[in-house]
């Protein structure tokens, strides 16, 4: 059972580190209104449906201090907001969600646009930026639209992988 897990963990780890280093390879995906996609987004909400609640925070977590690394700013930001999102998709998913498509796809959505509202109001609204609204309609919407095509193959993968790689005693 435990062995499980940890296999499970690091298909995980070794899934979120591929996806990273996807989506920082320039050119690699075309822009849409000057926007590429947030690949790690789709990646914690599809783990988190399939996980239990701390494994999806620790999920979360990973792939926020992997965007925190990347980014060169404020070290923890990301990874606590990733970690927040990955606990609580978790347990919507596992109390009030049904497992599906359509539920990953809505709750990527839900969660990118949370994480894109937060970016607008603490990088454009806070410090006084009067073009924050145009920040938000024409890069910050498009890239969470854009992020969430990726949810379907995403989900398609995790459910893959959390099936395979479970012990015939988990439930």
């Amino acid at each position: 059972m435990k062995r499980a897990g940890i296999l499970r963990g690091m298909a995980y780890g070794a899934e979120f580190l591929l996806l990273y280093l996807l989506q920082q390879v320039p050119g690699l995906f075309p822009e849409i209104s000057y926007s590429l996609p947030v690949l790690l987004i789709p990646a914690v909400v599809t783990a988190a449906f399939f996980e239990e609640e701390v494994p999806a925070m620790v999920c979360g977590l990973f792939c926020g201090l992997l965007m925190d690394f990347g980014s060169g700013s404020f070290l923890g930001a990301k990874a606590l907001e990733f970690a927040i999102g990955g606990y609580c998709v978790s347990f919507l998913a596992s109390d009030f969600l049904k497992t599906n498509l359509l539920s990953a796809v809505v709750s990527t959505l839900a969660l990118g646009g949370i994480f894109t509202l937060l970016q607008c109001i603490f990088t454009a609204l806070f410090p006084g930026n009067s073009e924050s609204g145009y920040l938000l309609l024409y890069h910050l919407l498009p890239r969470t639209l854009y992020t969430a095509v990726f949810a379907v193959p995403l989900y398609y993968l995790n459910r893959f992988l959390a099936t395979r790689l479970r012990a015939p005693a988990d439930p």
